[in-house]
């Protein structure tokens, strides 16, 4: 899958809000999938589903790439561009499929329309579609169910976010303000607008409505504030999700004049939180158009993390992923987001006390980063807004850039060259567990086996399956100590 792998410049400038010198931070490296999109916004993925990533396009189309033949299907799933009123920030800025996806064929659109249906233009539509085949790769645009419709006083800060958490299967929907400079009309803050919010709907709800209201929403039984309002104070939630590991949510938020944010929810908390918009802007307090009615004391909730609009931090942060697939154990459990403006990308995470470090690389080949995403197996892909698509990838923090600790007479690996099948040897001088790794020279982990040996000479057979022609490094750590070697595949 991986291709015309380029390493980045990584800056010796690395900073942190609560940095600690003994963090270790990875290295990215971008892998482009080579090839080109129009205005891609979103990245997906179908559980269950391991041979294709869906990438929608702002105009209203929902592509495929092909992850087993490495290619952009021809023909979109789905074409609704006739009805995508698509300028500005406006367009079709949001999608995720059900769950049970291959068994029911339902996913999720948010748009901006044009005039239509008797909706006025730039109304934001949240729809449902339903595919008949699930595993037919082309589709009517016909089937179209309506959810939600949101009336949008100016046409930016129309969010678009869309994201079904793995804990409890709710579709949670980001709102922008409803534009204009410092959220003139107050949306953020009003109870009585979903503009300004994250939204939480059950899509599974049987009864006479589309959708239902989860008992547990903050407001379900409120008369003043709107049921759907899971948050507020959001001003243009560019790009949410959740960790796929633990449900934890993360919002990026793009800000106003100062500061960029990220939003954050831990796992199993209730609904209710007020991330301050319009009358905080990141850490600071905001004074705008509405600030008047904004309150004192400890009300809203600060970000995890906020960028100071400078060159050092952001202008338009686009919101990412906690990376959890298996080929790059360097940024296990890091979040990683980046900034539209710059070519700046941030990798978070919680040290060892608790307590949020964010760091900061450039990443220069990627300009006007639009979003992230991940496909079934958890791999982690950027979009550059100019059409690019990229896996997000690491140089390894303990593989074949360390020395060896052993002494590599020790090591025995035949036949080398080899067709894929290889004998190990290796004496130690003491008993315990065997652990190997296979990486390609640009620092990839391929594979990884582990064995659980009691005795010092330690012999076995690894069989690599059909790897490309090449040479390879072979890593074995026991106790403590580390063998490496190069091998060549015929």
């Amino acid at each position: 899958m991986l291709r015309n792998i380029s390493s980045l410049l990584f800056l010796a400038l690395c900073f942190s809000w609560s940095m600690q010198a003994q963090t270790e931070v990875p290295n990215l490296r971008m892998m482009d999938l080579g090839i080109g999109l129009i205005q891609p916004v979103d990245i997906t993925y179908v559980r269950g589903d391991s041979n294709r990533l869906f990438i929608l396009e702002k105009a209203g189309r929902v592509r495929i790439y092909d992850l087993v033949n490495q290619e952009l299907l021809a023909e979109p799933l789905l074409d609704i561009s006739d009805r995508v009123r698509d300028s500005g920030e406006r367009g079709c800025l949001g999608l995720v499929f059900h769950p049970d996806y291959l068994n029911n064929g339902r996913f999720f659109i948010n748009y901006t329309t044009r005039t239509r249906l008797g909706y006025d233009n730039g109304t934001t539509l949240i729809t449902e579609y339903v595919n008949p085949n699930p595993l037919a790769d082309t589709m009517s645009a016909n089937n179209e169910g309506i959810l939600l419709a949101i009336n949008q006083p100016f046409s930016n800060h129309n969010g678009g976010s869309l994201a079904i958490s793995p804990l409890d299967g709710y579709l949670y929907i980001g709102t922008g303000d409803g534009g204009g400079g410092g959220d003139p009309e107050d949306t953020a803050q009003n109870p009585g607008s979903l503009l300004g919010k994250i939204l939480r709907i059950d899509i599974d709800f049987v009864g006479g409505s589309i959708y239902g209201i989860p008992p547990d929403n903050p407001y379900a039984a409120s008369g003043d504030t709107l049921p759907e309002i899971w948050a507020m104070g959001i001003r243009n939630p560019w790009r949410m999700s959740f960790d796929r590991d633990n449900g934890d949510f993360y919002i990026g938020d793009v800000g106003q004049n100062a500061r960029e944010e990220i939003d954050f929810q831990a796992a199993g908390t209730p609904g209710g939180l007020d991330y301050g918009w319009d009358c905080r802007e990141g850490f600071i307090n905001y004074s705008g158009p509405s600030s008047d009615s904004c309150q004192a004391g400890d009300i809203y909730t600060d970000p995890i993390v906020d960028m100071t609009h400078t060159n050092s931090g952001g202008f338009s942060i686009t919101g990412g992923y906690v990376y959890r697939g298996d080929s790059f154990p360097a940024i296990e459990g890091w979040y990683i987001c980046a900034d539209f403006v710059l070519s700046n990308w941030f990798l978070i995470k919680r040290d060892a006390n608790g307590d949020w470090e964010s760091f900061l690389q450039e990443v220069p080949e990627i300009n006007s980063v639009s979003c992230f995403g991940e496909d079934a197996a958890g791999n982690l892909y950027a979009a550059s807004l100019g059409g690019r698509i990229y896996e997000v990838g690491a140089d390894p923090l303990s593989s074949i850039n360390q020395p060896m600790t052993g002494d590599p007479s020790l090591l025995n690996v035949f036949p080398n060259p080899s067709e894929g099948d290889l004998n190990i040897r290796l004496q130690s001088a003491e008993a315990g567990p065997v652990n190997a790794q296979l990486f390609d020279l640009a620092g990839r982990l391929l594979s990884e086996r582990n064995w659980d040996f009691g005795v010092a000479d330690f012999q076995s057979a690894w069989s690599l399956g059909e790897l490309p022609a090449g040479t390879y490094q072979l890593r074995l750590t026991r106790n403590g100590q580390s063998w490496q070697q190069s091998i060549v595949i015929k």
